[in-house]
This record gives structure tokens, sequence and C-alpha cells, in this order.
């Protein structure tokens, strides 16, 4: 078994809603799949919003702000950057598929 200071976070963070999760597991030392399980969410789908591919909702950034156990200000933080994502991703267009 990995020891949790060995583990190693690979992924790509490309939005601030993404680093502000991922700063935020590893400083509680809880890996994707381990928040997944967590808060009841598929280890994709986890993924999928800490990336980027899916706009994060009010309740999922509320059940990763219970589980990491993060401040008033920290959920505020997450909450706020989560709101910006998804206003970005309504003006991304969808992969051209021709």
């Amino acid at each position: 078994m990995i020891s949790p200071s060995k583990k190693r976070r690979r992924t790509k963070r490309d939005t601030e809603f993404g680093a502000s999760v991922s700063s935020a597991l590893a400083e509680a030392r809880i890996t994707q799949p381990e928040l997944a399980s967590a808060i009841g969410k598929s280890v994709a789908y986890t993924n999928q919003v800490i990336t980027g591919r899916k706009a994060p909702s009010e309740e999922w950034v509320n059940l990763v702000a219970d589980c990491l156990r993060l401040s008033e200000e920290g959920r505020r933080k997450m909450l706020q950057d989560a709101n910006a994502q998804r206003v970005r991703s309504k003006f991304v267009l969808p992969p051209y598929k021709g």
C-alpha cells in the first residue's frame, strides 16, 4: 500500500475551481477516489468535475466542502470558483463531430 505522502496527483487542473479542489484534497491528504466514495459519487464524475469537463453543481460543492471540513471562507471560495466555471462553460462550444 502506498503511504498518503507518496500518492501522486496527476489531475490536470484547467480551471481555478479544479485547482482549488485539488489543493484542498492535497491539504487533506485525500485522493479523488477517496473523495468520490465519501460523497457518494462516481470516481469518473468526480474527476470530470474537477478537471472542468462537467460543471460543478452547488450540491456537489457542498458535499465536498463538508467532506473536507472546509471553513466558511473556504466553502465560499469554492462555491464562487464553481459559479465562475459554470458561467464560463455556458459559452464554450461543444467539440466538433463532423
